[in-house]
């Protein structure tokens, strides 16, 4: 842990040790300068057990994980297509043995994207061959389709509140379909990039992108889809996220300004958050009574 402070604050220009190894330096373009202690790492023995003693643990980065809602577990999914589920109170020897399970293959290509829906009953996976599976989380087993989205590359995959729908965004276009068959319910060409899309309700969609545009997509009484445009900002936006009674949306752009959007009436709430670097991901509570933002290297309440 660094001394004296809870977190760095951007990315280093500047790595030393001191002789002994213990202290570390490290500088950012900022002019900011922290001091870190150095973690005690054991030994290794060659030859011993490798499960014994202080278990390290190593990120691995050609894996794809993902949360379920409520601390449930998490769903891993690897480059070999499978997806895997992974419960709360698992131990080591659980997370090892999902390298040999491959009882059910889901893709044919690497894993991408995994989203869950909001009671982690179902998880969706896209592949980088553009192919979509849906997974029941209770029994590990994946719906019995696969859909092939054609065009551009997927970018973001979201659930609608009760599981019903899936959202499937490709930059600029975006689709939304039929969890229990896979069919395809409506398409849109949005014209611009868009990096951000959540539901607030079954029948309500909302995208962001890159023009500062934010659009509504609505569903009739009938099952027709509709589109309309709610508000343009002045930034690109890179972070949507609505509240768990979709009353309002969170908007967080490109420079890490958060803003409040009040779906009621329209408009931008006067109150913003500004943050020290991009968000990464944003949530709330069950209740909604407070907001969480991921950035690099902090999570703000």
């Amino acid at each position: 842990p660094p001394i004296g402070v809870r977190g760095a604050t951007g990315p280093s220009t500047m790595l030393a040790f001191s002789e002994d190894e213990k202290i570390i330096f490290t500088g950012n373009p900022r002019g900011v300068s922290r001091f870190w202690r150095a973690p005690e790492i054991p030994p290794v023995i060659e030859g011993g057990d490798p499960l014994s003693g202080q278990p390290l643990w190593q990120p691995s980065a050609d894996r794809v994980v993902a949360a379920l809602p409520g601390s449930q577990g998490i769903v891993i999914g690897d480059p070999a297509g499978h997806v895997h589920v992974l419960s709360a109170g698992s131990g080591l020897e659980e997370a090892r043995a999902l390298s040999e399970d491959v009882s059910f293959i889901g893709h044919n290509a690497e894993i991408m994207i995994l989203a869950a829906d909001p009671q982690g009953r179902l998880v969706a996976s896209a592949a980088v061959d553009n192919s979509i599976r849906v997974w029941n989380v209770a029994n590990g087993k994946p719906l019995p389709y696969m859909k092939d989205i054609e065009g551009e590359m997927i970018s973001q995959l979201a659930f609608s509140p009760d599981g019903g729908l899936l959202a499937v965004l490709k930059s600029t276009s975006l689709a939304v379909l039929d969890v229990s068959d896979g069919a395809i319910l409506a398409e849109f060409e949005l014209g611009d990039l868009h990096r951000s899309l959540v539901f607030a309700a079954d029948d309500r969609l909302y995208t962001g992108s890159e023009g500062a545009l934010l659009r509504q997509f609505a569903r009739d009484a009938d099952g027709n889809w509709s589109v309309q445009q709610l508000w343009r900002g002045t930034r690109p936006i890179r972070q949507l996220a609505a509240s768990p009674r979709g009353t309002y949306l969170v908007l967080v752009d490109d420079t890490g300004l958060a803003s409040q959007f009040v779906l009621a009436e329209g408009y931008i709430g006067e109150k913003t958050l500004e943050f020290p670097g991009p968000v990464e991901e944003v949530t709330f509570n069950r209740s909604g009574s407070r907001a969480y933002f991921r950035t690099a290297r902090w999570t703000h309440r």
